[in-house]
């Protein structure tokens, strides 16, 4: 499947709630290993040094949930509304009330019916592409949004809890957003929960995916990658070892300790190491302005 690179893509216009993370590496992220990708089989397609497939769940769930609640509405108003009414009254009723349910009946009906439909027409999951070398994401169908593929750095990314409290039993959690309509009723349509894989924290899988998609720093931690590290390194070399795209807090370094002084003859990991502003203020954040 062909998706177009959205080059008018905004910011997410529900974004202003929330505190943007900066694309920074600030903690060395769980290893992805071997046993941690067949451990969870079902929920990588394509895991690489190129691209990294994740498995989303789709909006299905929510599409039974609907039939049902509006399956339940039109069973009132056709059937049941009519019955209650005309026992209450011990005899029947004027046609014109008889003909008020009929028409609430149908109207949900026809809901009801967009729904099951929406239902049996939606996959079970749908996915959300990492795409390293272009330095493209993309993300997942979101309500009647279809997939979106944008420059990584154009992404919006929030730490919090469910509804944006500071806390709840289940946690922060990583938010990636997309514009999507400012109306309250489908805020929960702009945005998407990623990572949650126990002991890894919403900061570890934050720093994993900026590592990741990062193009010019080696491949992140994990046996899982190192099938891959050899040809990682050299397409990074015949391109001159370009400087990371993004900061980090912590080394990043190569595979063996002979590609490492390879690399270090372009580039040094002290050399982008983020400052104190530099790790609470992103780019894509207003820095405070010096006082006077």
């Amino acid at each position: 499947m062909e998706i177009d690179i959205d080059k008018n893509y905004n910011d997410a216009k529900v974004f202003k709630n929330f505190k943007r993370v900066p694309f920074l590496i600030t903690q060395l992220p769980e290893a992805k290993d071997k046993e941690f990708l067949a451990k969870h089989i079902g929920y990588y397609g394509l895991f690489s040094e190129r691209l990294i497939k994740e498995s989303v769940p789709s909006d299905k769930a929510s599409h039974k949930i609907d039939t049902h609640i509006y399956l339940a509405v039109t069973l009132f108003f056709g059937v049941l509304g009519p019955l209650i009414f005309t026992i209450e009254e011990g005899g029947l009723l004027p046609l014109g009330i008889y003909l008020f349910f009929i028409v609430l009946g149908a109207f949900f009906g026809k809901i009801t019916y967009n729904y099951w439909k929406k239902y049996q027409e939606t996959a079970d999951y749908c996915f959300m592409l990492l795409d390293r070398v272009n330095t493209l994401i993309t993300l997942p169908k979101i309500g009647d949004k279809e997939y979106l593929k944008i420059p990584f750095s154009h992404l919006r990314v929030s730490i919090h809890a469910i509804g944006g409290s500071a806390t709840t039993y289940s946690g922060k959690k990583l938010w990636f957003y997309r514009d999507y309509s400012s109306n309250i009723v489908k805020r929960h349509n702009a945005y998407i929960s990623r990572g949650g894989f126990y002991p890894s924290t919403p900061q570890q899988d934050w720093s994993f995916y900026v590592w990741y998609m990062d193009k010019n720093r080696p491949l992140p931690p994990g046996t899982a990658f190192d099938e891959f590290r050899e040809k990682d390194f050299e397409r990074r070399k015949s391109e001159g070892f370009p400087k990371p795209l993004f900061k980090s807090l912590i080394p990043t370094p190569e595979a063996t300790a002979e590609q490492q002084l390879v690399r270090e003859a372009f580039w040094r990991d002290e050399d982008y190491i983020a400052s104190e502003e530099e790790a609470h203020y992103s780019l894509l954040r207003k820095k405070p302005k010096n006082k006077s």
